[in-house]
C-alpha cells in the first residue's frame, strides 16, 4: 500500500492534470467542460466537489441539471441531490443519502421526487 500512495503522490506532483490543485484545472474539469468556468463547479475548503451545473451554452437537447454533494467530517459523501431545470425553476429529481459504517458503504437510499 505505501508504494501505491508514493506512486499517486508522484503522479500528482509531476502531472497536476490528475487532481485539482493550484496548478490549474484537472481532468474532471476538462471532462465536464468546466475549464475557465469557475461558476460551473463548486469546491469546498477541503477540495471536495460540492456542486456542478450544466453549462448554459450547450444545445437545448441537453437537459440543464444541477448536482449538489454533502460530506461528513471524514470526507465521506453523505448526500447527492440532482435538480433539473423545468423552464421556470429548479426541481429536485433525486435525493440520495448514503449510510456508512466506518469506510464501508452500507446503503444508498434514493428518494426520487414526484414528477
Amino acid at each position: 500500500m505505501p508504494h501505491l500512495l508514493t506512486l499517486w503522490l508522484l503522479l500528482l506532483t509531476l502531472c497536476p492534470c490528475f487532481g485539482r490543485g493550484v496548478a490549474g484545472p484537472g481532468l474532471l474539469d476538462a471532462a465536464f467542460g468546466l475549464v475557465g468556468k469557475s461558476d460551473a463547479a463548486a469546491w469546498d475548503a477541503e477540495n471536495r466537489l460540492t456542486g456542478m451545473e450544466t453549462r448554459a451554452d450547450l444545445p437545448s437537447t441537453i437537459p440543464r441539471q444541477k448536482l449538489g454533494f454533502k460530506y461528513d467530517y471524514r470526507s465521506r459523501r453523505v448526500q447527492k441531490v440532482v435538480e433539473t431545470w423545468n423552464g421556470t425553476a429548479w426541481a429536485t429529481t433525486l435525493d440520495q443519502r448514503f449510510v456508512w459504517d466506518g469506510w464501508r458503504l452500507l446503503q444508498g437510499k434514493r428518494q426520487i421526487a414526484p414528477t
